[in-house]
């Protein structure tokens, strides 16, 4: 069925000559833009589209970042008035993309954001250096403007000419896989509500099997299939484990443990982030989105953002995940030290601390920044968090446990105590690894023993 829109273009053929005028040769460098009535016209043409209606970002952000281009005249203008007009064009480009557009219940941060579009992570981090620090230098802005109006390119402009899908592709895909998302969302709730039953069932009746997950096969196998190679319906996934509290003890309160809900679902996991390719990654960035995000109650009373710091936390401190997704932790502890609070602080230290000695000599300076600009309100908040803990285990073991003891002692001392996976896995003698974990090939030795062999 043919759908009919209004567009502020004549035709598409308008379009393309503008593309035509914005790119004299193509995904260029600037030097090809400057000062030609060609591209003046192309950006008074692009206002004038703005008047009639709503035009693509994309377009909008080419006309400004050229617009900058051809204001680059130090002659007539000050050297402070360019790096004002470079400034506020990309400043407004980034904004576009990775915060106004968004249309989600719970926001992402800038940086998830520009990772889904296949944006630069610099872009992101030039965009909070405009708006909060000082101008750029002209040479950067210069640079930064050239690789953006190359991504537009990239993203947007090159598209133009591609055949459009027949509505014959469109029927075929929407028999591969149904496109409602509430039915999607009920489908995959009702999966793991069911996997949940068997896997506490199984844990019941032998307790060895807690590190032998065979409740797993068919649920996975059925998620699989929904996900297909859909991003949207991966997202739907994690948004029914995360936004639903499937992953969340339903008893939890400050300072219990989680090791129950490791046990129940790391199996699961471990076959969908083997078989999906972007499962654990979207499930990680989803939980730090929402551990950011406001929540009902303060940060240092909040039990649900310290059951989501511990999930991110035993996903991300295992030797296989932390040489594969060392780019995501990164992303990870960036996103907490722009968001710090008690919990994503505590989280940022914890997976700085626990890593090699290379990373931890890049992060620790800015962590301790960052600290300090946050002054003595996110100390009182974690001591008021660890008197908490402290308070609680005390109320559930009838007299306290030496061990949470100690671990609140470290935190007094600005020591952060580890997750209910790493607590166990610091213990003297043989003991199994309680939280998420790979198979490893036999005969291949973990990287936490032998760092220098890490497995590609």
């Amino acid at each position: 069925m043919v759908q009919l829109g209004l567009t502020p273009w004549r035709d598409a053929s308008e379009l393309l000559v503008v593309r035509e005028q914005f790119y004299p040769s193509g995904p260029a460098g600037n030097e090809d833009r400057r000062n030609t009535a060609e591209l003046r016209h192309a950006v008074n043409l692009v206002n004038v589209w703005k008047l009639r209606g709503h035009i693509p970002h994309a377009v909008e952000s080419t006309a400004l970042l050229v617009d900058a281009i051809l204001h680059h005249d130090v002659e007539k203008n000050s050297v402070f008035d360019v790096r004002a007009v470079y400034s506020t064009a990309f400043a407004r480009f980034v904004t576009g993309y990775c915060d106004t557009q968004q249309g989600r219940a719970f926001k992402m941060s800038m940086f998830d954001m520009a990772e889904e579009l296949n944006m630069p992570a610099h872009f992101v981090d030039m965009r909070h250096e405009i708006t909060h620090s000082h101008l750029p230098t002209l040479q950067r802005l210069q640079l930064v403007t050239g690789e953006a109006l190359t991504w537009l390119w990239d993203v947007y402009w090159s598209t133009l000419d591609r055949p459009k899908h027949s509505a014959t592709d469109e029927d075929e895909s929407r028999k591969a896989m149904p496109t409602d998302v509430d039915a999607l969302r009920e489908e995959f709730r009702a999966v793991l509500k069911t996997y949940v039953r068997e896997r506490r069932t199984e844990l019941k009746k032998n307790p060895m099997t807690k590190h032998i997950n065979n409740a797993c096969e068919a649920p996975s196998k059925r998620c699989l299939e929904l996900c297909g190679n859909r991003a949207e319906a991966l997202q739907v996934l994690v948004t029914v484990l995360v936004d639903d509290k499937l992953i969340i003890p339903s008893d939890k309160t400050l300072g219990s443990s989680m090791t129950g809900a490791f046990l129940v679902w790391n199996g699961l996991f471990t076959v969908l982030a083997l078989r999906l390719d972007s499962f654990l990654e979207a499930l990680v960035l989803h939980l730090v989105n929402r551990l950011i995000g406001p929540s009902d109650f303060n940060a240092d009373e909040d039990a649900l953002q310290e059951a989501m710091y511990k999930w991110v936390s035993n996903m991300l401190l295992f030797p296989r995940l932390a040489t594969t997704f060392r780019n995501l932790k990164t992303s990870v502890i960036e996103t907490c030290i722009l968001n710090p609070d008690v919990w994503t602080l505590r989280l940022a230290e914890e997976l700085i601390h626990y890593s090699d000695k290379d990373f931890r000599g890049q992060w620790l300076p800015a962590l301790e920044a960052c600290k300090l600009a946050s002054g003595d309100s996110e100390d009182e908040q974690m001591a008021d968090v660890d008197r908490s803990v402290h308070v609680t285990s005390v109320a559930g073991n009838g007299g306290g446990d030496s061990t949470e003891e100690a671990a609140v002692t470290d935190a007094s001392k600005g020591q952060f105590p580890p997750s209910d996976s790493l607590a166990k896995h610091t213990r003297p003698g043989w003991h199994l690894w309680p939280g998420f974990w790979l198979p490893t090939p036999i005969g291949v030795l973990p990287d936490s023993v032998y760092p220098d062999r890490r497995l590609g």
